[in-house]
């Protein structure tokens, strides 16, 4: 027996029914769900979607993150950096979002102290924000990048990588950390605690594993030592009892 009260087919009606995509004076306006989804798949399709935010998900989870920081859809996908799973602000990002926030009231250009190549060399960065009395410091040395085993820059097989950036360019990722630490310190509320690119992939998978080279395995905490030796020492008690 036929169904004299087929399900209309709403397909066609569902297409006709999406909300179109309005051109505006800063760009396109996405104004739903379905408006975003549809400018992701543009992204992709055209291959021009950012390395490392290859999928549609990405893409609308980054156009979500830069809204946040007040950036239209394609500003977001050019302003973030996905590294390790996580998103990163580009530095010169960082810093338009900062001046362009309106709290500085001084900024003062980098300086570096300390003699070249030594634990001393240091990078500061100074500002003071319009709801802060005075100027306020941020400082990274190459001692700290030393003892976090950024520099010198090594690969799994422990040999010094020339290319690698601590080692191509320190001055410049002194310069990175330090204003990392400033961003987050004085204007996490501008870049909503976002790390800047180069911090991040200081912590890449291959720095990390780096550092546990150099530092060897954890050290074993004295209590559950104590607790292995005695599960040892009763384990062969109960071996020896059984023979």
């Amino acid at each position: 027996m036929t169904n004299k009260n087929p399900e209309p087919d709403n397909s066609q009606s569902a297409k006709d029914e999406l909300t179109p995509i309005v051109a505006g004076s800063r760009g396109l306006e996405l104004s739903s769900i379905d408006n975003v989804h549809r400018f992701a798949q543009w992204v992709l399709d055209s291959g021009l979607a950012p390395r490392g935010i290859d999928t549609v998900s990405k893409i609308i989870v980054s156009i979500e993150t830069g809204r946040n920081l007040g950036l239209q859809p394609m500003q977001a996908l050019n302003a973030l950096a996905i590294v390790n799973g996580s998103p990163s602000l580009k530095v010169e990002v960082a810093l338009a979002l900062v001046r362009a926030s309106g709290k500085i009231h001084e900024w003062h250009q980098r300086r570096y102290t300390g003699k070249e190549m030594t634990d001393e060399w240091a990078c500061i960065i100074s500002s003071e924000r319009n709801d802060m009395a005075g100027l306020r410091d941020s400082t990274f040395s190459l001692k700290e990048a030393k003892d976090a085993h950024l520099f010198p820059g090594k690969g799994r097989d422990g040999k010094i990588i020339p290319k690698m950036p601590w080692n191509a360019n320190p001055k410049w990722m002194l310069y990175c950390r330090a204003l990392g630490r400033h961003m987050k310190e004085f204007y996490s509320d501008v870049t909503w605690g976002l790390a800047l690119e180069p911090e991040v992939r200081d912590y890449s998978p291959e720095a990390l594993e780096g550092a546990r080279r150099i530092e060897g395995p954890p050290p074993k905490d004295d209590f559950l030592a104590k607790l292995e030796d005695e599960a040892i020492v009763e384990a062969k008690i109960l071996r020896s009892t059984d023979d």
